[in-house]
């Protein structure tokens, strides 16, 4: 990626914290909202699972720009092309866990699959999968649906009640 920066790590037996540093260009390492950085935590993540077994990644990366309030400084980036995509805050995985046991629930009590119809990147759809992999009673399962313009598809997760 032609960057350079530093990294601090830390953590304990179920947190892996790292602060990376991007010197310049940061952007460019977190890529349009936030997908390269996304990719990169979520190839860390299995590394480090391998490794020393399942632990969370916590990844901060300072804001370094000098002057963050001046609009010149955002000047240079790019018109989305994506034609609408979610610009909604990406949740935390403490929120994708609770988002997870709250459709299981509902899964276990009505006996009928609940579609969690939230746009996920493929890694918040994998926070989702593990924490549904702890709960006894649902699996969940990835399914492709059209988008709303029917152009193409996107992934939601459903959570299915397993028969007794």
């Amino acid at each position: 990626m032609d960057l350079e920066g530093d990294v601090k790590g830390g953590g304990d037996e179920e947190v892996v914290a790292l602060e990376i540093d991007i010197k310049e260009r940061a952007g460019r390492f977190i890529g349009r909202r936030g997908s390269t950085l996304s990719s990169i935590r979520q190839l860390l993540h299995v590394a480090i699972a391998s490794k020393f077994g399942d632990r969370r990644l916590e990844i901060t990366i300072p804001d370094s720009r000098s002057d963050r309030d001046a609009p010149s400084n955002r000047s240079d980036r790019r018109p989305s092309r994506s034609g609408g995509g979610s610009d909604r805050p990406r949740l935390s995985e403490e929120k994708l866990q609770a988002l997870a046991r709250r459709a299981s629930e509902k899964a276990l009590e009505t006996g009928q699959p609940v579609t969690i119809k939230v746009s996920l990147n493929s890694y918040d759809r994998r926070v989702i999968h593990m924490e549904i992999s702890e709960i006894e009673g649902v699996e969940s399962q990835s399914v492709d649906r059209p988008d709303e313009d029917g152009e193409g598809n996107r992934k939601f997760l459903q959570i299915v009640p397993l028969s007794e």
